[in-house]
């Protein structure tokens, strides 16, 4: 399994704290895990205002992971 962190990640003010995972095996699919589309590439721009969007992710919902 391998992963690539966005390049200009700030592990001090955690902008860009996203990462590309690659695993060497599938993943069973069920009610939990299941896959998403992701967008068609765009040039000249990234996402328009008010486009509906998916997200997904783990780890901490606030700052240094304070409850």
């Amino acid at each position: 399994d391998t992963w690539k962190n966005h390049p200009n990640y700030s592990g001090r003010t955690l902008q860009n704290d996203i990462s590309v995972m690659k695993f060497s095996h599938p993943f069973d699919m069920n009610q939990y895990v299941q896959t998403i589309k992701m967008p068609e590439a765009r040039t000249g721009e990234w996402l328009p205002d008010g486009e509906t969007v998916r997200t997904c992710g783990w780890g901490d919902l606030t700052p240094n992971g304070g409850k």
